[in-house]
């Protein structure tokens, strides 16, 4: 069969439309006319081949594709002007805004179209950009919602806890204000046992064992306090001496007389024995004065047991007023 050379002229202009067509789609350059390069063209076709690779349809689907297929070049070419003419527009358009020169009829150039479309993929870019930074920042506030939330739900949770706790106060009092007495039956028993004395480890203690434990603690404190006590003694004793000074000083002038005068012997011994018993009259009312707390004090000090409380032995009271006694003058 012979072919027209009409056919096979309209069909070979088909097909470079197709591929101009194809090549504008996948941001490839390619001159509005012309003719087009070789491996333009093997791209083309290895691309409608791997369409025809991953389309199996069935056959039915075929025989609707060939009748849609007979009448497809009128639609298509409709079709396919329309956004050839809408770019080239556009490219112009775009070219005035960037102010490159560009010619309102004609062929564009191909670095034209290019700059074009790189311009037109910065835009998608940055509206990208922009849609995630603002995805960013919805983010960030529902976070910051989020975190206020847990504060305000945790602060109502402090508060609902402390108030149960402060209406639970007063019986914690009541069990520290009953600390105190387990503690002191606690130490008792821990001193009788310590002191060889007999005591149960549960149960009520005997009085008279209470008593003991804190005569003991009594004593305690007064060893410790002897140190300060037998400084005030230091001063009563420093106090009575310039009196003693005194006395011995008077006894002394009136015995002066008695060298120049034998007449005078007798007043001035007599004179001198009244002194002598004043003085010790003094002293024996000065020591009567002493009060027990004293006499307790000197006692612990000079280590003899005196109890807290009660009536001091008698041979203690003797003891402290004989030291008082002894004590030396100290003669200026």
């Amino acid at each position: 069969m012979a072919v027209s050379s009409r056919g096979s002229e309209g069909s070979a202009k088909k097909t470079t439309k197709e591929i101009r067509e194809w090549a504008i789609r996948e941001g490839r350059e390619v001159s509005s006319r012309g003719r087009i390069s070789a491996e333009l063209e093997q791209a083309f076709h290895d691309a409608q081949a791997k369409k025809v690779q991953t389309k199996t349809p069935p056959v039915k689907k075929t025989a609707v594709k060939k009748r849609v297929a007979a009448k497809a070049p009128v639609t298509r070419t409709a079709v396919n002007k329309a956004p050839a003419r809408k770019t080239s527009r556009e490219i112009r358009e775009w070219a005035i805004g960037a102010g490159r020169e560009v010619s309102s009829r004609g062929r564009i150039p191909a670095e034209l179209e290019q700059a074009f479309h790189d311009a037109q993929a910065k835009k998608v870019q940055t509206k990208s950009a922009q849609v995630k930074k603002a995805a960013a920042k919805k983010t960030v506030a529902t976070k910051a919602a989020a975190k206020k939330t847990v504060a305000t739900t945790a602060a109502a949770e402090k508060t609902a806890v402390k108030k149960p706790v402060a209406a639970k106060v007063p019986v914690k009092r009541e069990v520290v204000s009953k600390a105190p007495a387990k503690k002191s039956s606690r130490e008792i028993r821990e001193w009788a046992i310590g002191a060889g004395r007999e005591v149960s480890s549960r149960g009520r203690i005997p009085a008279e064992l209470e008593q003991a434990f804190h005569d003991a603690q009594a004593k305690k404190v007064q060893a410790k306090a002897v140190p300060a006590k037998k400084a005030v003694v230091k001063k009563i004793v420093a106090k009575i001496a310039p009196a003693r000074k005194t006395a011995v000083k008077k006894a002394a002038v009136t015995k002066a007389p008695a060298k120049t005068s034998t007449l005078g012997k007798t007043p001035a011994r007599r004179m001198a024995a009244k002194t002598t018993a004043a003085e010790k009259t003094a002293v024996k009312m000065a020591s009567a004065k002493k009060t027990t707390k004293e006499i307790r004090e000197w006692a612990i000090g000079e280590g003899r047991e005196v109890s807290s409380r009660g009536r001091i032995p008698a041979e203690i009271e003797q003891a402290f007023r004989d030291a008082q006694a002894q004590m030396p003058v100290a003669v200026g």
